[in-house]
């Protein structure tokens, strides 16, 4: 057999390279001018259009019709707060149980957990040896209530069982003194206003007037559970 190229002809090239050209310039031609609205859904094979496809911003909420996302579309917190515009969800737009509602935390203490509290007493003593008197509440109730000898008043920066403010050992309620001014004889007492009763439900502050004038009295205490 004799070669190809043996057969080819100037004629022969000069007609191929033309039919080429033509060839690429029609299909360039068909892909730069199609006609508006030509191409859709069915020209469109599946998985043909991607994410890194489309320009940012190119799909907004305006080409979206209703519905057409759903949570099966989304991936996991492909959504944040970031992407919400202000004001865009209401009330309404929640389903029900969408947001739980915090459980409410047990009244009683849990072991080793501290609470603390702030009293403050500010009055006029007409003289000396008035008694005053503020309360304050425990906003958790210990386990059990806090015995007589485990309400300590610290009149300096910590004492036995009170190392220091804002702190009490396991089982002690400690009071510290912050401000005083004509007052003296701090002593506390249990909601019952008997000195010998257990406190249960919360604190009370007792001081003496020294003299005529005005008394302050500021405390702030602590009690961890045991």
């Amino acid at each position: 057999m004799k070669p190809i190229r043996d057969k080819l002809s100037y004629a022969n090239v000069v007609s191929t390279l033309c039919l080429f050209l033509l060839l690429g310039s029609g299909v360039a031609y068909a892909a730069s001018h199609l006609g508006k609205n030509s191409v859709g859904t069915k020209q469109l094979k599946k998985n043909s259009v991607t994410t890194s496809k489309l320009k940012n911003g190119a799909v907004t909420s305006e080409k979206l019709a209703n519905g057409s996302v759903g949570a099966a579309q989304l991936q996991d917190n492909s959504i944040t707060g970031a992407n919400v515009r202000d004001g865009s969800l209401t009330a309404a737009d929640l389903a029900p149980g969408t947001i739980p509602t915090p459980t409410p935390r047990t009244a009683r203490l849990q072991s080793g957990e501290t609470i603390t509290g702030f009293m403050a007493i500010e009055v006029y003593a007409t003289g000396g040896t008035e008694f005053f008197g503020t309360a304050s509440s425990f906003p958790f109730l210990p386990q059990n209530p806090i015995p007589t000898s485990n309400r300590i008043m610290v009149t300096g920066g910590s004492g036995p069982h009170c190392p220091g403010i804002g702190r009490a050992d396991p089982g002690y309620l400690c009071a510290y003194e912050t401000n005083e001014e004509n007052a003296k004889e701090p002593r506390l007492y249990p909601e019952t206003g008997l000195q010998t009763n257990p406190a249960t439900y919360g604190i009370q502050l007792q001081v003496e007037s020294v003299t005529i004038g005005t008394v302050l009295f500021n405390a702030v205490w602590a009690f961890t559970e045991p």
